[in-house]
Parts: C-alpha cells; sequence; structure tokens
C-alpha cells in the first residue's frame, strides 16, 4: 500500500494521487483532494514534486512498517524469554500467594503486583533464575543504576523484596535452597542513582 502519481487529463491541475490497494488484488483508488493536501500534496505542486514526496511519504510508510514488524519480533522473544525465567504456572501460583497474603489489604496488594511486575522484567531481561540470584547479585544490583530516571532507595529495596520472595517460592516449589539476595546499604544507594 502507497501513494502514487498520476498524470491529470485535466488542464485545471498537473496531477492526482490515487493510492495503491492489495486487497484480493491490487487495485488504485483516488485520494480526495483534501485528503492530498492533508498528506502534503499542493494544488501548485508540479507532477515532479508530487511524484517525489509521494517517494518521501511511501519511504516513511516502509520504516514504520519495518519499525512495527522488530518491535512485534522483540515483544515475541520476550515473552519467550520471560516464559523460561519466570514459568507461567509458577508465576500464576505466586501470584496466587500474594493476593492470599494481602486479601485483607487490596490497596497494597495492587502496590505489590506492580513491584512484582518490574521485578519479572529484570529476572527476564538479566535471565537469571533464583538459585542464581545470590552468585549475581552485583549484576542485580548495576542494572538498578540504568534506569533512565534512577530509581529512589525505598523502591530498590522494594524491588529486592519481591525478588527475594519470588527466589524464596520457586525454591518451595523447587525444594531447592535458595539464599536471598542481599539489600543495599543506603550508601550504596545513593552511589547506584
Amino acid at each position: 500500500m502507497g501513494f502514487i502519481v498520476r498524470k491529470s487529463k485535466s488542464a485545471k491541475q498537473n496531477y492526482y494521487l490515487a493510492e495503491e490497494l492489495w486487497k484480493p488484488k491490487r487495485t488504485e483508488r483516488v485520494v480526495p483532494r483534501d485528503a492530498a493536501v492533508a498528506a502534503g500534496f499542493r494544488s501548485d505542486m508540479t507532477y515532479e514534486q508530487a511524484k517525489k514526496r509521494a517517494s518521501e511519504l511511501n519511504a516513511l510508510k516502509q520504516t514504520e512498517v519495518r519499525k512495527n514488524a522488530a518491535i512485534s519480533r522483540r515483544v515475541r522473544e520476550d515473552r519467550i524469554v520471560s516464559a523460561i525465567f519466570v514459568p507461567d504456572d509458577l508465576r500464576a501460583g505466586f501470584e496466587a500467594e500474594l493476593a492470599e497474603t494481602y486479601h485483607d489489604n487490596p490497596t497494597r496488594l495492587n502496590n505489590v503486583l506492580k513491584q512484582w511486575a518490574v521485578a519479572r522484567r529484570i529476572v527476564s531481561e538479566l535471565k537469571l533464575d533464583p538459585k542464581d540470584f545470590f552468585v549475581n547479585r552485583t549484576k542485580i544490583h548495576l542494572r538498578f543504576s540504568r534506569q533512565a530516571r534512577p530509581w529512589s532507595p525505598d523502591y530498590i529495596k522494594k524491588i529486592l523484596w519481591v525478588m527475594n520472595l519470588w527466589g524464596a517460592y520457586i525454591s518451595r516449589e523447587r525444594k531447592a535452597f535458595y539464599q536471598p539476595v542481599p539489600g543495599l546499604s543506603d550508601t550504596q544507594l545513593v552511589l547506584l542513582r
């Protein structure tokens, strides 16, 4: 789908704008004059200028299509990685345990689930299994310093707390040992910013 400029037989205008459509087969639809003006096609443009503008718009559209394809590919890859490091069945069980723990305080439950979403993203991003959290604690701590907007020390402590809850839950489910990620001192938290 793209814009095509055709020479006009009319004496009033040099060209007309058509849109190429691929429904079941290739067709062209004439673009109304007001829509053409909105797309940047002025009535005083020559045929060559209009053709140049159409190629610019088509190139922009191709770039947008490529960006969307790259984004969807990345989302698919992220889902696969997330499913490996935070399996759906264990995640559902963990979230049910959180809901049971905070059933009397829905606001607190909502906040903990938001923190869990951030912790889940970090676990997937770093590709770490909970048994490896302690060994890779520096990697986890450095991840907090790579934020576009620095997180507050209190928020970092909350994310670490939820990550440790996740590790303890996994260790219970898998009947394995879990050594929690140590918290950061206030001085270390300030240095991360």
